[in-house]
């Protein structure tokens, strides 16, 4: 009997042992479709088959009903030709197989990568019992915003910037709603409340508290399913958004309020840019309105920009409690200038998911050769996944990108392992690590962060990365770094060293302003209590080069500024909540040693074999087993009229 292999198998087998040379990495990608499907089908094999395939009927006729044993393989032979295709080939341990070398092969979780194959094979027996907005949730049109508003209370050259929405819940669950979005660098978040009406006067407000704490206390909330809501900084310029519970369907709406403060660009106030929305949508019913005007119809969350009037930039200047003063001067973009005479290290992400952006890797490379390297010395390492061996490649002017083999999954840290093991002492200017929008989800948890020879910047192709574990945040941050997603732009931050009068450093030269810390106070700048939280944020940035997760003392110390000023920080979250236990638990929390300590979100991704069955039809595989059982019946009374026949 001839039976059609199963995928699964030839994935397994393609990835059995990991490849040895750069002719096997490469075979492997060109079959990349033949894995992709192997390995879906083990992840769902709980879906897609009703069993795993076993010998239980040959062992139930033959030793139970005591049947002969000819007859008994006869029917266990039966039951599997009928049942093959929808029997699984395999074993149970082969979903939580094909979920970890689809990691390991694609360098994303599967259930990011497959979202849509999975959503679709669990349809009809999802039992969304987990309140918390996870992978299968991205995208998801469960929670639809009723209502929009951008209020912008201009301030010269900055503004207050305040988005409301109203949410109504679609389902007849409780639902969890979650935005990655970012901001301008120089951006600051500055307040959170969530209400049952659209008077934010009657809202529950937020409170700052400390990032360990607070994320701590909001997912226990959740999976009691009490009203909590989280606003975290996750990055440079990222921030994480979630609220709970939005009421179910005919129980009433949410409603949430966010401001932030903004200098002003030459396209008008930013808006927060959506880098990826769980549960939440928005439709042509949306009503939107920016300053109390109706706006026309739009298919993004909000527009990328609201236009400002002419306001003239102008120096902003802000006193710090212990003293020095915070001063901010517009930079035009004409003062910008590259690099020149600098030595900078190139990190390149050896990973499979820098396939689908080869072309902006080659775009990237042809511009440094143009642009940078004839007047400064770039070192290009590449990275790997093992057994493969990065390399630090002799000559940057030689590398073809197009000829580039990305294979595997790393993180970033190890990325960065293998760079400094590569440089052993060579001193550098900045490092400068090319990668793409990344996998969060697979970040190993640590509170450890490398310790960088020079400023870290990282250059994201196809999008900004919806959020960094802290280690990672930590490294960019202590070493005096950033993140975008246009080279142009970091190396003209690399490069830029405006003038310095006496007595005055430079912080950082961002969104059209040089930031500068002066001893002294500049007659010539303004002076706005207003400015106070802008300034402050700016400072948290300084002062994170010289802190290490460890040190609870300076971490407290910068904690107590966020909360003096009221502000969103990568150590200070602003959390609401809406009862004294939760308060209560909250104000414990703060008092523990890793009040400071996140955990990575999603890193425990949910198996489809945990999920509880709800269908109440037979699938496919069971009318099978029905025509078989009836099969057996049979075979038995045949094998009872060979016994009265004397046969």
């Amino acid at each position: 009997m001839i039976l059609q292999q199963q995928p699964q198998d030839t994935a397994f087998a393609l990835l059995k042992n990991p490849p040895q040379g750069e002719g096997d990495r490469q075979a492997l990608v060109q079959k990349s479709n033949v894995i992709r499907k192997g390995l879906l089908n083990a992840y769902l094999s709980a879906y897609r088959y009703p069993r795993v395939k076993d010998t239980s009927l040959y062992h139930a006729y033959h030793h139970d009903l005591k049947l002969p044993e000819q007859y008994a393989q006869e029917v266990q032979a039966a039951y599997d030709f009928l049942t093959h295709p929808f029997q699984y080939s395999g074993t149970a341990q082969d979903q939580a197989k094909a979920e970890k070398l689809y990691a390991q092969f694609f360098d994303t979780p599967i259930i990011r990568g497959e979202s849509t194959a999975i959503q679709r094979a669990i349809a009809s027996t999802f039992n969304r019992g987990e309140a918390k907005a996870g992978l299968l949730d991205v995208n998801e049109r469960r929670v639809h915003i009723a209502e929009q508003q951008i209020t912008i209370k201009p301030q010269g050259d900055w503004a207050e910037v305040e988005l409301y929405e109203v949410y109504e819940n679609q389902t007849l669950d409780q639902e969890e709603i979650l935005y990655y979005f970012s901001l301008p660098e120089s951006a600051v978040v500055t307040g959170l409340w969530l209400g049952n009406t659209a008077d934010r006067a009657d809202s529950f407000p937020f409170q700052v508290s400390t990032r360990g704490a607070a994320q701590q206390v909001y997912n226990q909330e959740v999976s009691r399913r009490v009203d909590p809501a989280l606003l975290e900084q996750v990055g440079a310029q990222n921030y994480r958004l979630r609220a709970f519970p939005i009421p179910a369907l005919g129980n009433g709406k949410m409603h949430l309020w966010m401001t932030y403060k903004v200098m002003k660009q030459d396209t008008g106030w930013i808006m927060p840019k959506l880098n990826e929305r769980r549960n939440v949508y928005w439709t042509d019913k949306t009503q939107r309105k920016v300053n109390g005007d109706a706006v026309a119809k739009q298919d993004q969350w909000l527009p990328a920009a609201i236009p400002a009037d002419n306001a003239q930039s102008v120096a902003h200047q802000f006193t710090l409690p212990n003293g020095g003063n915070i001063l901010a001067k517009p930079f035009t973009p004409d003062r910008y200038s590259l690099p020149q005479g600098d030595r900078i290290a190139i990190v390149l992400d050896g990973s499979y998911s820098m396939n689908a952006h080869r072309s902006e890797v080659e775009t990237t490379f042809q511009w440094l050769k143009e642009k940078i390297l004839p007047k400064n010395q770039l070192d290009l390492y590449l990275t790997a996944s093992s057994p493969a061996q990065p390399i630090q490649w002799d000559g940057m002017k030689t590398f073809d990108a197009a000829e580039a083999t990305f294979y595997g999954s790393l993180e970033p840290r190890q990325m960065l392992e293998q760079f400094q093991k590569l440089r052993d002492t060579t001193p550098y200017d900045a490092v400068v690590l090319i990668t793409d929008r990344g996998s969060y989800e697979l970040t190993e948890n640590s509170q450890t962060a490398l310790s960088m020879p020079a400023p870290l910047w990282l250059l994201h192709l196809g999008g900004l990365q919806p959020a960094y574990d802290d280690a990672t945040l930590e490294a960019i941050q202590s070493s005096g770094g950033s993140i975008s997603t246009n080279v142009q732009e970091i190396m003209q931050r690399i490069g830029t060293q405006p003038t310095l009068g006496n007595g005055t450093s430079l912080l950082s030269v961002v969104d059209g302003y040089a930031w500068f810390l002066s001893k002294t106070p500049d007659a010539s700048a303004k002076t706005d209590e207003a400015f106070a939280p802008i300034a402050a944020r700016q400072w948290v940035t300084q002062v994170s080069q010289a802190i290490k997760p460890n040190q609870l003392e300076e971490l407290d110390a910068v904690h107590t500024l966020a909360k003096r000023y009221q502000l969103v920080t990568p150590y200070s979250s602003m959390i609401v909540l809406v009862n004294d236990q939760q308060k209560q638990d909250l104000k414990k929390a703060e008092a523990g040693s890793d009040r400071f300590n996140r955990e990575v979100e999603d890193q425990q991704l949910p198996q489809p074999s945990t999920f509880d069955s709800v269908s109440a039809v037979p699938e496919p595989g069971e009318w099978l087993l029905m025509g078989v059982g009836t099969l057996l019946l049979g075979v038995i009374y045949r094998h009872q009229k060979q016994q009265e026949s004397g046969v």
